[in-house]
């Protein structure tokens, strides 16, 4: 009898043991899961920021491309005014002397008559 009480004695701490053990290994399995979903979600959020830099990248060279283009408009345009004000200067003094002409011409005509 003592012999079979001690197998008992032992197979109930086994048993309890291997319950505990069980726990655990459940335990452990549910924060691996936790920890992969974790990671997958993490990998997805990495994807979606990696998709916006790009799109970032793609606007900022095409910002940087319409500044170029903007900057040799404006070049275009202060050369457009600066003509335009030297031919307006230009035609200034043109008309200018063209006044000072007919006006001596008129003076001159009035005496001759």
């Amino acid at each position: 009898e003592r012999v079979l009480q001690s197998f008992r004695s032992d197979i109930a701490v086994g048993n309890k043991h291997f319950d505990r053990c069980q726990t655990e290994l459940h335990a452990a399995q549910n924060g691996l899961h936790h920890t992969e979903t974790e990671m997958s979600q993490a990998r997805k959020r990495e994807t979606e920021i990696l998709a916006q830099i790009s799109l970032l990248q793609t606007q900022l060279q095409s910002c940087r491309h319409r500044q170029k283009q903007l900057k040799q408009e404006k070049k275009n345009h202060l050369n457009a005014v600066h003509n335009h004000t030297t031919g307006m200067t230009d035609l200034h003094l043109e008309l200018s002397m063209k006044k000072k002409i007919f006006g001596l011409m008129q003076d001159a005509s009035q005496n001759i008559r």
